[in-house]
């Protein structure tokens, strides 16, 4: 029995460009050595980024305004203690301030440099 799972993947590998031809090779070998191999193609399209995305961290939700200045930097009023944020945190980024209503989350790091899928 097999079941096909749909998920929403989006690129995060910087230089692609928007509706640029892309395909998926995917490939299920069997324990006896048979394989299936499907191949997908399709175009990417780069997730829209709201003007206030949200930074949830240390069990705070953050708003994150897009700067006036420079679209791609989004900016958060510093906490009231003189240190700020940590300079390596842990957290996530979603599109709303409640994960359950967000349309998109990138992960929670675990450790330095990974995310989790959710």
């Amino acid at each position: 029995m097999s079941r096909l799972l749909k998920r929403d993947l989006y690129p995060v590998e910087a230089g692609l460009e928007e509706n640029q031809e892309a395909k998926v090779i995917l490939t299920a070998i069997n324990v006896e050595g048979s394989e299936v191999t499907q191949t997908f193609d399709f175009h990417i399209t780069r997730p829209q980024i709201p003007e206030v995305p949200y930074l949830h961290y240390n069990g705070e939700v953050v708003e994150m305004n897009r700067s006036e200045d420079n679209p791609y930097l989004y900016l958060t009023e510093v906490s009231d203690s003189e240190e700020g944020y940590p300079m390596e945190l842990s957290g996530k980024i979603s599109t709303a301030a409640s994960l359950d209503d967000a349309k998109l989350i990138w992960g929670a790091a675990e450790a330095s440099n990974t995310a989790s899928p959710y």
